[in-house]
């Protein structure tokens, strides 16, 4: 009879989160769906994610032998935009682009088997508290729906006035995958810049084929003259009500100096700015990065502040001077 040995899995690493992939164009490939769906998320039509982090590494035992797994950007094809699986067991390593294939390349030289195992098993993914470490410093969680066939991915969320936009705004990105030139599979990336311009950016084969800009999603869309089954705010993303929902939580909540010894006042504004974008606490020596600084400068802004420095000032400027004064002397 054939022993079957207990699979133990170990998160050695979780990984780090890279602004350019998690949150870039090619965000898409950086999020895995969740088997874990909470109750609420099944209710509805959303999909919930966590992300693929760079050098995520996982140890599993299998068949007393250790395999580690490690999550690198680029994979078997040489496409740096995308993650690949690096399996090692003792001297055997082995990349691909998933972690399935990984682990089952690995484990068949190992002992010259068939056998395959689960990349979700291995990586930890279907574990509720891998999956939790893995979302813990986690700004926004990228989400997802069907508009009729087509998958509709929002990496990022923004709020503005405009009713006619459902109330998206700077910030707001999303991307679907479809046919373009050659009838080839293309990346549609949509975003809304901060001065209110709708962008639309083509990608096919890792390189940007065609932008096309418009004062709104549905000029931007007709513009393009494809997928006229659906108009503009559809395929930006912004018409979906989850989506409608998210963006309206970016209003941006802002007080003044004079309620800044309110404490309820205060601590919405903290949960809000910063709660999930900084360190809880810092050392003497801390760096701030740019997520941070930004979140800090968002945050100082919205209860009144007025930033002061006497030199040239951009997000990756390590000092600031902020007064809660307009007109400091």
């Amino acid at each position: 009879m054939k022993t079957h040995y207990p699979v133990i899995i170990s998160l050695v690493s979780p990984g780090i989160l890279v602004e350019r992939l998690h949150y870039g164009p090619y965000s898409h490939y950086w999020w895995q769906l969740s088997p874990l769906l909470p109750a609420e998320s099944k209710k509805d039509e959303k999909n919930t994610y966590f992300p693929i982090r760079v050098n995520q590494k996982t140890k599993a035992t299998l068949n007393n032998h250790e395999f580690t797994t490690t999550i690198v950007v680029g994979n078997k094809d040489n496409n740096n935009f995308l993650p690949g699986y690096v399996c090692q067991c003792e001297a055997i390593v082995e990349i691909a682009n998933d972690p399935t294939t990984a682990i089952s390349e690995v484990y068949s030289k190992v002992f010259a088997t068939e056998t395959r195992y689960s990349g979700l098993l291995i990586m930890g993914w279907n574990n509720e508290n891998i999956i939790k470490e893995l979302c813990d410093d986690v700004s926004f969680i990228s989400q997802s729906f069907l508009l009729d066939k087509i998958k509709i991915f929002v990496y990022g969320t923004g709020y503005s006035s405009h009713t006619d936009w459902f109330h998206a705004g700077p910030g707001y990105k999303s991307s679907l995958l479809y046919k373009f030139n050659e009838n080839k599979q293309a990346l549609f990336v949509s975003k809304i810049e901060e001065d209110f311009s709708c962008i639309l950016k083509i990608y096919q084969d890792q390189i940007l084929k065609s932008t096309i800009k418009g004062k709104n999603p549905i000029d931007v869309w007709k513009t393009l003259g494809l997928i006229k089954k659906f108009n503009g705010n559809q395929l930006f993303g912004v018409e979906n009500y989850v989506i409608q929902s998210l963006n309206k939580k970016q209003k941006v909540l802002t007080c003044s100096p004079q309620e800044w010894k309110n404490p309820s006042i205060m601590e919405s504004l903290f949960d809000f700015h910063l709660k999930r974008r900084t360190t809880i606490m810092y050392t003497e020596n801390y760096k701030f990065n740019i997520r941070e600084l930004r979140a800090w400068n968002a945050f100082l802004h919205a209860v009144g502040a007025h930033n002061v420095t006497p030199w040239s000032n951009d997000d990756e400027c390590q000092f600031q001077f902020w007064s809660k004064s307009s007109h400091p002397e």
